[in-house]
C-alpha cells in the first residue's frame, strides 16, 4: 500500500485533559511520531467516520423517501437534522 504525504498547513488548537495528553504522548512514542501528527490522524479518522455515517444515513433517508414519496424523505431529513451535500459548513 502506497503512502501519500499530506501537507498540514492549517492550525487547529484544542485543549485536552492531562490524562488524554499522557495517553497521546505514550502512543506517539510507541508509534514513533510526534503527538501533533497522531492527533491529526485521530481527528482525520473521526471526521471521515462521521462523514461516512452521515452519508449512509442520508442514503437511507433517500431510499425511504423514494418508497414513501419525496415529501416524506425531505421532512425526514429535516427531522433528523442531516446535512445534505449541497449545504456547506458555516
Amino acid at each position: 500500500m502506497a503512502t501519500r504525504m499530506i501537507k498540514r498547513s492549517d492550525t487547529l488548537r484544542i485543549k485536552v485533559s492531562p490524562d488524554m495528553n499522557e495517553r497521546i504522548t505514550r502512543l506517539s512514542v510507541l508509534l514513533a511520531m510526534p503527538p501533533s501528527t497522531l492527533a491529526a490522524l485521530a481527528v482525520g479518522t473521526w471526521v471521515t467516520n462521521q462523514e461516512r455515517a452521515l452519508g449512509a444515513a442520508e442514503r437511507m433517508v433517500d431510499a425511504i423517501g423514494q418508497q414513501l414519496g419525496e415529501g416524506v424523505g425531505e421532512e425526514l431529513k429535516k427531522q433528523m437534522g442531516l446535512f445534505t451535500k449541497e449545504k456547506k459548513a458555516p
